[in-house]
């Protein structure tokens, strides 16, 4: 196995918290790289997320790959305090959210206020040791656009990857960053608890 996905649904109460499980999990195991499957944007700010990521990938050796959603479950997301993006709201969010985690991990200094974030000169840091990928859960339309423009990889529902037999739309057509390399698929077990 090359890779370990940790679900990250915090509103589940079986469920123990994605970034502690990884922790453990890290300091047992020399080879395998973790994912967080899906890190909720709604409930996890980017900046905040850019921050655990990175801090987790200097203490792993660059074991780490950051996977985010939107928040497909938005009562649940409400249930804990956060707010319950629907449709294109949340589409627009993650969007915003996305790029806003690339720049923290790219070493930018994020200033941007808008309706969704507020982040007044975030310092990013620890420089991790190699890029931490972004890979983006996704499963309708908009969300898979938002994938192919902006994350370096995809996560699909296993429940619905059969209905996706191509790569995400917007893969090489998105002006806003370069082009980058296509996704190697991983060997990839999967973990709850």
């Amino acid at each position: 196995m090359d890779h370990l996905a940790v679900q990250d649904h915090p509103y589940q109460p079986d469920h123990l918290d994605a970034w502690t499980l990884i922790s453990h999990l890290s300091a047992l195991t020399e080879r395998i790289v973790f994912v967080t499957d899906v890190a909720d944007l709604q409930l996890r700010p980017p900046v905040m997320l850019a921050k655990a990521a990175a801090s987790l990938s200097v203490l792993t050796g660059g074991r780490v790959r950051l996977g985010v959603g939107g928040g497909g479950i938005p009562d649940a997301i409400a249930s804990m305090g956060g707010p319950a993006r629907r449709g294109p709201d949340m589409v627009a969010f993650a969007e915003e959210s996305v790029e806003l985690l690339h720049r923290a991990l790219n070493g930018e200094v994020v200033r941007h206020h808008s309706p969704y974030h507020s982040i007044g000169g975030y310092q990013p840091g620890p420089n991790p040791p190699q890029p931490v990928g972004v890979w983006l859960g996704a499963q309708k339309r908009r969300m898979l656009t938002v994938t192919g423009r902006y994350a370096d990889g995809w996560i699909s529902p296993s429940t619905s990857m059969s209905r996706h037999t191509r790569c995400p739309p917007g893969r090489r057509s998105s002006t806003r960053r370069p082009p980058r390399p296509a996704v190697t698929p991983a060997r990839c077990g999967a973990s709850t608890t």
